[in-house]
């Protein structure tokens, strides 16, 4: 489940010789925070902090939760859940300097119509072993330059 924590210390303080604990605030505030409670254990929380804004929307009995960091370098977004799926009735765009896409366990990309794979630079695939198949139809392999083939033994309509 996700939680936020605020930590306050505590420090004995000498007044008149008697000891008695003395709240002092931590180094980093946790800011205002307003609360929305909804039904089924969930919640709307706005974090107010002095260089940026947490909006979140948590799912207290799954451990989900959707945050909308506001920063002055801009919007980060977070989303923490068993699943999650986007949709869009016209185009799906992402874009960013450096895009990771990491499956746990596998990856699947699927098109019910064509698909291109356009790079500026060298396009490369690793794997332990790799297989090309055209279900119906050719393969063509087009280059400006040489073509090669390097294997142990390289089988042609074997």
């Amino acid at each position: 489940m996700l939680q936020r924590c605020s930590i306050f210390f505590i420090k004995m303080a000498k007044t008149s010789g008697v000891r008695r604990k003395v709240a002092r605030s931590p180094k980093r505030s946790p800011g205002k925070v307003q609360r929305v409670h909804l039904a089924g254990d969930r919640q709307i929380q706005i974090v107010r902090r002095p260089t940026h804004e947490i909006v979140q929307i948590m799912d207290g009995a799954r451990g989900s939760a959707i945050s909308v960091r506001l920063t002055p370098d801009g919007i980060e977004l977070v989303i923490a859940g068993a699943s999650l799926t986007l949709r869009a009735d016209g185009s799906l765009n992402l874009e960013a300097e450096h895009l990771q896409l990491t499956g746990r366990s596998g990856v699947s990309v699927k098109s019910n119509g064509d698909a291109m794979i356009e790079v500026a630079g060298r396009l490369q695939t690793t794997a332990r072993s790799q297989a090309l198949v055209a279900t119906l139809g050719e393969v063509r392999v087009t280059a400006n330059d040489d073509v090669r083939l390097d294997g142990e033994r390289i089988l042609l309509n074997s």
